[in-house]
């Protein structure tokens, strides 16, 4: 099974081709709230991450529990 490739929420409203307005009408919440998320999803509420991986038919591992501690590993060892 392929492994999914990290994803953004800004990343993956424009591969649905939608707008923030139209990802803020379907999920129930302001646009202002879509553009704060997609710049830090830290504060969504969890229920949030199931709606945006059914909107975006992406896994929600992929977009926000990506495999960022392999990435910061394989970092600190280039900069030795």
């Amino acid at each position: 099974m392929p492994q999914e490739q990290m994803m953004t929420l800004g990343a993956l409203r424009k591969r649905m081709q939608m707008t923030q307005q139209q990802v803020a009408e379907q999920v129930g919440v302001t646009r202002e709230t879509i553009m704060r998320w997609e710049k830090d999803s830290s504060d969504m509420p969890a229920k949030y991450m199931f709606v945006f991986s059914n909107l975006y038919r992406y896994p929600v591992n992929g977009i926000f529990f990506g495999d960022t501690i392999a990435f910061s590993d394989n970092l600190k060892s280039i900069e030795k």
